[in-house]
Parts: C-alpha cells; sequence; structure tokens
C-alpha cells in the first residue's frame, strides 16, 4: 500500500515540482465566495518512474501505461495480478492546497484550469503561502508557490496513467449480479466518520447489506475523525462509490477489509490519488465495476427496489456527476434518497413522493440557488441527515458545513431545523434532524432512519466487533 494512505508514514519533504490537476474547490459554487480554496492532487514530477524505460515513462506512444492498465483489467473483467514492485505503491503523492481572494487575479484563471494537468513550482522566494499534505492522514508542511504553468507536452501521457479511460466498462448484468441481494432493508445509517461520508442500509438481521461511500475526515479535516473507524463486513457487503472524492472512500485504507469487496463506482475525471487506491483495492483482491457513462440508472430489487441514478452534471465535476442512489419500498409506499455529494437539481427525476429519509448532499454545503431540496411529506415521520465533522475547516476560508445557506433551504423545504440557529450545527439536532456532529459537543455516534417509525437498535451492529456506535434514531 502507498504511505500516502497509511497515518503517519505520509511523506515528509515538499517537492520542488509536481504535475498536478484540481482536485476540488471550496466552496463548491465559488461565485458570490469571498475566499476560494484550490486543493491540487499532485505528484512529484521528478519521480524515477516518470524516466525513460520505467514503466510510466512519459515519453513515446504510451503503449506501457495502456499494457499495464489492461494486465489490472485483463479480459475485459475485473482481477487480481501479482506484480514484482507495484509502481503505484512508490508514487510520491502530495494534496497542495492555498486560498486565494475570489478578486485574486489566478483566481478565475484556475476556475477556468479545473480540468487540466499543471506544474506546480515551490521555492522559498513563492508569492503564494501552500499546505503540502503528504498522507490523507498527517499534518501539512508549509510552503510557498513560485509559479503555475500548464502543462502541454506530457498531459496526454499523464491523463493515461491517471484518468481511467482504460478501465473497462462493467456490463449491466455485472453490475446487477453484484448489487441483487435477497434481504430486506430496514434502515439506512450514516456513521459518525468526522468530515465525510458513509452510509449503510442495513437488513432485518442488522448486518450492512450495503455501503454508500465509506469515507471519513482527510487532510486538515483528519483531526475530526473518531478514535476507531471499522466497518462491519460480516456479510461481505458490496460497497457503493458515490463519487471518488477521497472523504468519501478513506475509511477504507484504515479498515482493510473493505479494500476485499466489489466496489461500484462511477467514470468519472479522476487523479494521482484515485488511481493509486484503485490499485490497492486491486491489489488486496477486492474487485472494480465502473459504471458506464452511457447507462444512466441501474434498477434491481422485487420486495424492494433500487435504483443508483447518474448525477446530470458535467463528467469533469465529481460532486455533480456522480452516483445517486434511491430505495423504496412498496410495503409502507416511503423511499430514502442518498445524494453523496451532488446538488438536488442533478439527482434525476423522478424522486419518490414520499420520502422518509434524505442524505444531505455534501455534508451541508452550500449547493447553490439551483438546488432545491425535495419537499418533506405529510407523514408522520421523516428524518434528515447530515453528516459533518466537529469543527470542520475548509484552508483559510470561513467556509464551514452546514451552511446556513442550507438550512434555510430546507426549512423552507418544510424540514425545520430548531434548535439550530446561525451559524448552524453547534448544538445536537432535534427531530426531524439528526447529525453525526455538533461543532460543540464534537461526535454524536451514528444515526439510523427508518420507513414509518424511528428504527430498533441494529442488533448485529449492536455486537459485531468491528462496528460503530450507532446510537440515534
Amino acid at each position: 500500500m502507498n504511505r500516502y494512505f497509511i497515518e503517519g508514514e505520509g511523506r515528509r519533504e515538499v517537492p520542488k515540482r509536481s504535475y498536478a490537476r484540481i482536485d476540488y474547490i471550496e466552496p463548491a459554487d465559488p461565485e458570490n465566495a469571498s475566499d476560494v480554496l484550490f486543493a491540487f492532487d499532485a505528484v512529484d514530477a521528478q519521480w524515477q518512474g516518470f524516466s525513460p524505460g520505467y514503466p510510466f515513462a512519459l515519453d513515446g506512444d504510451g503503449e506501457r501505461i495502456l499494457a499495464y492498465w489492461r494486465r489490472r483489467f485483463g479480459g475485459g473483467s475485473p482481477t487480481r495480478v501479482a506484480f514484482e514492485v507495484e509502481p503505484f505503491d512508490d508514487l510520491p503523492l502530495f494534496q497542495i492546497e492555498f486560498t486565494l481572494a475570489r478578486t485574486h487575479p489566478w483566481t478565475q484563471a484556475l476556475i477556468d484550469l479545473r480540468d487540466a494537468w499543471v506544474e506546480l513550482e515551490l521555492s522559498r522566494e513563492g508569492t503564494i503561502e501552500v499546505d503540502v499534505y503528504g498522507g490523507l492522514f498527517d499534518a501539512a508542511l508549509p510552503a510557498r508557490m513560485s509559479d503555475i504553468s500548464r502543462v502541454a507536452s506530457k498531459a496526454a501521457l499523464l491523463s493515461q496513467v491517471f484518468d481511467m479511460d482504460a478501465w473497462p466498462d462493467a456490463s449491466e448484468d455485472e453490475l446487477v449480479a453484484a448489487l441483487d441481494r435477497t434481504c430486506v432493508i430496514e434502515q439506512l445509517v450514516a456513521f459518525d466518520i468526522g468530515q465525510g461520508s458513509a452510509n449503510a442500509l442495513v437488513c432485518t438481521c442488522g448486518m450492512p447489506a450495503y455501503y454508500y461511500d465509506v469515507g471519513c475526515g482527510v487532510y486538515r479535516n483528519a483531526r475530526t475523525r473518531p478514535s476507531a473507524i471499522q466497518f462491519c463486513v460480516c456479510d461481505t457487503p458490496p460497497v457503493i462509490l458515490s463519487h471518488w472524492d477521497s472523504d468519501h472512500w478513506a475509511a477504507a485504507p484504515i479498515d482493510k477489509d473493505l479494500l476485499k469487496m466489489t466496489w461500484i463506482a462511477p467514470r468519472q475525471r479522476i487523479g494521482p490519488k484515485h488511481a493509486t487506491f484503485a490499485t490497492t483495492i486491486l491489489n488486496a483482491g477486492g474487485r472494480i465495476l465502473i459504471v458506464p457513462s452511457s447507462l444512466p440508472t441501474i434498477s434491481w430489487g422485487t420486495s424492494q427496489r433500487f435504483e443508483l441514478r447518474r448525477c446530470t452534471g458535467r463528467a469533469s465535476d465529481r460532486n455533480a456527476s456522480g452516483l445517486a442512489l434511491i430505495v423504496e419500498d412498496p410495503a409502507s409506499t416511503r423511499g430514502w434518497l442518498l445524494t453523496g455529494d451532488a446538488a438536488y437539481h442533478h439527482i434525476p427525476a423522478p424522486l419518490p413522493a414520499d420520502l422518509a429519509a434524505i442524505v444531505v448532499p455534501h455534508h451541508g454545503a452550500d449547493m447553490g440557488a439551483s438546488s432545491v431540496p425535495p419537499t418533506r411529506s405529510a407523514h408522520a415521520y421523516s428524518r434528515l441527515l447530515y453528516s459533518f465533522g466537529p469543527g470542520n475547516a475548509h484552508g483559510a476560508t470561513s467556509v464551514q458545513h452546514p451552511t446556513w445557506h442550507t438550512v434555510n433551504a430546507h426549512v423552507n423545504a418544510s424540514w425545520p431545523h430548531a434548535p439550530w440557529t446561525p451559524p448552524p450545527g453547534f448544538v445536537r439536532a432535534a427531530h426531524p434532524v439528526l447529525a453525526t456532529a455538533s461543532h460543540a459537543a464534537t461526535h454524536l455516534d451514528g444515526a439510523a432512519a427508518g420507513w414509518t417509525a424511528p428504527p430498533r437498535a441494529p442488533l448485529h451492529l449492536s455486537t459485531c466487533r468491528k462496528a460503530m456506535p450507532v446510537t440515534q434514531t
């Protein structure tokens, strides 16, 4: 496993030059922000593996790179392949972050470079203060950036190494076979894992039958994690990845049993750390089934109906082009909506008319005026689930999740949020809202929603040696 994923073993040096691409921008809709955080997914440009004759040489026609991915996904289906030396295990990965004023002359130019490969130069003479993370869970090193320039000659080869263009699509039959299960789902759980997202669909026996994201706090928000991160895999649940942002999968390198599961993930624009994480799953014996861009919906289930819908945002926007999950229960005529980080207007209609539970998008981030929440039904029971980390922060911006904009949008859709007041999330939420944390009282444990009433404590999760506490209903 690459040391980047192992707490305490991240690199403690600053790369002089790195190839990078924007990982995310915060806030997600920066137009009216006063400050904007830019986070770059970066790899040391001086890594030997990019040199002629090495596995990922950035010269020639890239056939050696394509051959590597063909071996990893041999015959069009995910397989485990033994390598004498796994090149991705040695890859010098970094996250490089900095905050600029919205009016800074670089800000709009960087927003316009969202999809491009760039070269970052760090030096003592640099004018921009940056934070350099050598690991998902390690503290940043301070540095200064002197230049950003678009990479032209090597961009296509970098994309061959780090994009998923060479990964095969799974067929619809493969996806349904991996997802279709006979158990009846009784409750939806949002786990307390800090500033990230991890959810489970729990069957009547109390075991997780599916995970929808298995993330946790990373980088400056790594401190928001609880002391124990562990997931029950007694029923070998598939992991549905809403999208490839690291705070939606980062618990897997901590609880390595998750790496051995079958992962269903969207085809998206990714970067060095995501490709490295994918090889970590394959090396552990897990499978990766990529949902084709041409397949807008995957449906399965008999006694209950499940739909995995591709969100409608542009492909390079991971938040907006991920996989939303809708579960419908004919016995109660009600539904659940799991959003990932997708704004509501990017989730294809129609939604169930009577939603019993919604997992709020993007930890309660401001998703823009177009993201209008579904109206709360007249049913006596409903739950709105927030997953965020206590005291979360995003660069030098004033952004903290959840935002008052998002709270107001849900209040206007008949989801009351008392006793939350501006700024929200500083006290324990009251029904119908459940949150995995508060900024004042820190961790509040996992939260569970049912179909028509608060569910009982999940029996198996109460005794499994690898479960996290779920005490809120």
